[in-house]
């Protein structure tokens, strides 16, 4: 058995209007849930190497990155903890690997301003990538569009049976 964790970053924390929008206008649609505006996939028994997309920093678009890079506000990110099988775990991977360097979805991200859903299919935003990986592993039954990082943690939630818990200083 090989052990992966799906973490969601609280908006609200940083002052960063993006991640506050993001945040605001999916959570009409997920009332309850708490204020996630990102979402990456940790391979814990692979160095702990994070992967998602995202649009700022040295790389724009879905890539791996270390967490060390990503996680640095340890207090600002939540944790639903999976464990898969090997199999599954190389799955993942593999689908994850499958789409680094595609670009990041910035239609499907304006997609939630609109009543209906853009979608680029050689394009992700965080959730979207994560929610993919998963899918395509077998670890989800079938991808969820749109998916923002809210309602993917509810998902996440409710499929593995366990809510999101803080990071605070575990790896």
């Amino acid at each position: 058995m090989r052990t992966i964790k799906i973490l969601f970053y609280k908006a609200g924390k940083d002052g960063r209007w993006l991640d506050d929008a993001i945040s605001f206008w999916t959570g009409l649609w997920n009332w309850g849930t708490p204020p996630y505006s990102h979402v990456e996939l940790q391979f814990l028994d692979r160095f702990g190497v994070c992967f998602s997309s995202a649009s700022r920093g040295n790389f724009t678009g879905v890539r791996f990155e270390l967490p060390e890079i990503v996680l640095k506000h340890r207090s600002r990110w939540d944790y639903i903890e999976k464990a898969v099988s090997d199999k599954e775990e190389v799955r993942l991977f593999e689908a994850a690997k499958d789409i680094v360097g595609a670009g990041y979805d910035y239609w499907g991200i304006f997609g939630f301003l609109l009543p209906w859903h853009l979608q680029d299919d050689k394009r992700f935003y965080c959730s979207e990538c994560v929610d993919y990986a998963l899918a395509r592993a077998g670890i989800f039954p079938n991808r969820h569009n749109p998916v923002s990082p809210r309602r993917l943690a509810s998902i996440c939630a409710k499929q593995f049976k366990v809510g999101p818990m803080p990071l605070k200083y575990t790896v």
